[in-house]
């Protein structure tokens, strides 16, 4: 009877025992995984941000229009745009804070003595960010 018990003891702690370690090693993977995407979807927002900026220090706005994903906004904005030339305004802008798949940062156009903040959040779409919020900050 001891034997038996002491059998069946030494059974149970071993398969538990190997149940956790693949369980920890999923999880591992999955957190890996969440990594690495995180990293290139910050990757991804910072490029396109460089790429906005530089091509608006060219007074180009053509990648900053195709960015935007507000349908109506969006009208506004491009004709609004278009009024100013960027070539002689300093651009500069915040680090973007990521949650999942919606950022946000502060972006300021400085022309002359003159600052104007505006707030703009970004969302992932199709591996791909799209400007879902722009409004001006005080």
């Amino acid at each position: 009877m001891f034997k038996k018990i002491s059998v069946l003891l030494i059974l149970l702690l071993t398969v538990s025992c190997s149940n956790i370690e693949k369980k920890d090693s999923l999880n591992n993977q999955k957190m890996s995984q969440d990594f690495y995407e995180k990293i290139q979807n910050e990757k991804l927002l910072n490029e396109l941000l460089t790429n906005i900026k530089n091509e608006l220090e060219k007074n180009k706005t053509n990648l900053f229009t195709s960015s935007i994903d507000m349908p109506m906004k969006k009208r506004f904005i491009t004709n609004e745009l278009n009024m100013y030339d960027f070539s002689k305004m300093n651009i500069s802008y915040t680090k973007p804070i990521i949650s999942n798949k919606r950022a946000e940062n502060t972006v300021a156009f400085r022309f002359d003595e003159q600052i104007t903040y505006f707030k703009i959040g970004y969302e992932l779409k199709n591996k791909e960010w799209k400007i879902v919020e722009f409004e001006e900050r005080r």
